[in-house]
């Protein structure tokens, strides 16, 4: 994974502070979102160190991370890659629980497939208890409908370490005797 250095912190929300030119493109361009990734920075509080990797077509960086502190005094940090071993390190995020829209749809994105001979479940749900209980909860916009039944699976997810899955997932677990996959399941189980 790519190194990121902090190119630039500034006050956020502060239209009387000028932007300087090498910012411009960054703040004030059309930048389009390429990926994800967690970039491991001490000032960055876990769960809000995720963030998408924007590129912008004209500038002297045409890859760079943003992320603002919104709590007083709001601040933006902006970071561009460098040199292995010379910036803040990034892992890629790992996603559980993250389904396509039906069964036909053409996507990356598995199917929740029903496993009710997976005997480690109880086990299982009781890990996934404990790590939902101190992990960061993300708050999205609109609703998740289960796959399988329609039921409302709310508008929030997990993270931790390097993964990610919908609080509706254990409904996915519970009701449906869906399995996870044999690593996350390596990881709710790990000690």
């Amino acid at each position: 994974m790519t190194d990121w250095r902090l190119l630039a912190e500034r006050p956020a929300f502060d239209r009387s502070v000028p932007v300087p030119e090498v910012l411009r493109p960054l703040i004030l361009g059309s930048p389009q979102a390429v990926d994800r990734v967690i970039l491991h920075d001490p000032v960055i509080p876990l769960g809000e160190n995720w963030l998408t990797v924007f590129e912008v077509t004209d500038g002297e960086y045409p890859r760079f991370l943003s992320w603002i502190r919104v709590a007083y005094p709001a601040i933006h940090r902006l970071y561009v890659p460098t040199a292995a071993g010379t910036g803040f390190p990034t892992e890629s995020p790992l996603y559980e629980g993250h389904w396509r829209l039906s069964v036909t749809e053409s996507s990356e994105l598995p199917w929740p497939e029903q496993n009710p001979q997976w005997r480690e479940r109880a086990a299982f749900l009781t890990r996934l208890d404990l790590v939902e209980a101190v992990a960061p909860r993300i708050v999205y916009r609109g609703i998740s409908m289960c796959r399988l039944c329609g039921e409302r699976n709310g508008h929030e997810a997990f993270r931790w370490a390097r993964w990610e899955w919908p609080a509706g997932f254990r409904h996915y677990v519970a009701d449906h005797d869906v399995q996870p996959s044999p690593e996350f399941e390596d990881f709710i189980n790990a000690p």
